[in-house]
């Protein structure tokens, strides 16, 4: 299979109107039940609902112009009409023109782990990898999408090309105690205290330059 270079600037994209957040909503649970995401009972937590956005026209990415004007090279795996996967494990969504890990951590972790993580994290040569913001992961959830994590948990909703081992990786927003993370069972934004759960992950993400 012929390598190709890794994007590494902006591809030419059609102007298009943002996907809108409906209004912040409280959702109080019920202090006598533990939540099936592990999340502690008789918590208050602020969530929001990405609102559907328009469905994508089919667009002739530049992607392969894209690549092929770098000079570093890796090879094209795997992905779809929107995101590239390499075999450096990293996917490129030329949609937001964002870089994502192909994969979680892998196991429970809390919010500062998670930032130390992405602080770390090398893929694909890169160090300039940090936590996705909470609509950065909203942008990756897609209701027509599955993955399944677990014989017993609900199934996730976003691109197979980038692999999560549980449904909720945090965000870079905090306030106070807590910090936001995204759940992708459900396509919603929370927030919890930063020890978070069992079912906590991180996904760095760079921006393409």
């Amino acid at each position: 299979v012929a390598t190709r270079p890794v994007p590494d600037q902006k591809p030419v994209l059609d102007k298009k109107s943002p996907a809108k957040k409906e209004a912040v909503k409280t959702d109080i649970r019920n202090p006598a039940v533990q939540g099936a995401d592990g999340l502690k009972p008789g918590r208050a937590e602020t969530a929001f609902k990405p609102e559907k956005a328009d469905s994508p026209e089919k667009k002739s990415w530049p992607a392969m112009e894209a690549l092929a004007s770098k000079t570093s090279t890796f090879r094209v795996i795997g992905g779809d009409e929107r995101f590239i996967a390499f075999d450096n494990q990293t996917v490129w969504d030329t949609k937001t023109n964002l870089m994502w890990a192909a994969k979680d951590n892998g196991e429970a972790i809390n919010w500062y782990g998670a930032k130390k993580y992405c602080e770390k994290f090398r893929g694909g040569g890169h160090t300039d990898w940090r936590l996705p913001t909470q609509d950065e992961l909203a942008g990756l959830y897609q209701k027509s999408k599955t993955q399944q994590y677990g014989a017993d948990q609900n199934p996730l909703h976003l691109t197979p090309s980038i692999q999560l081992t549980a449904c909720c990786p945090w965000a870079s927003e905090t306030r106070g105690a807590e910090a936001a993370y995204f759940d992708f069972s459900d396509g919603a934004g929370w927030w919890f205290l930063t020890p978070g759960t069992r079912v906590n992950r991180v996904i760095p993400v760079r921006l393409v330059k």
